[in-house]
């Protein structure tokens, strides 16, 4: 649930992936892909 908000604040640009908590990124990386978002995850070990 959490990964999801953060992701959702990702897509909107609020938020970027360097902000995400290191415990979420997995997570956060994951929903990002499902939303077809995969180039907003910058950090080449979650893509």
């Amino acid at each position: 649930m959490v990964a999801l908000l953060w992701a959702n604040k990702i897509i909107a640009l609020d938020k970027t992936f360097n902000d995400v908590p290191a415990g979420l990124k997995k997570q956060v990386a994951k929903e990002l892909k499902l939303a077809g978002c995969e180039d907003l995850i910058t950090e080449e070990q979650y893509k």
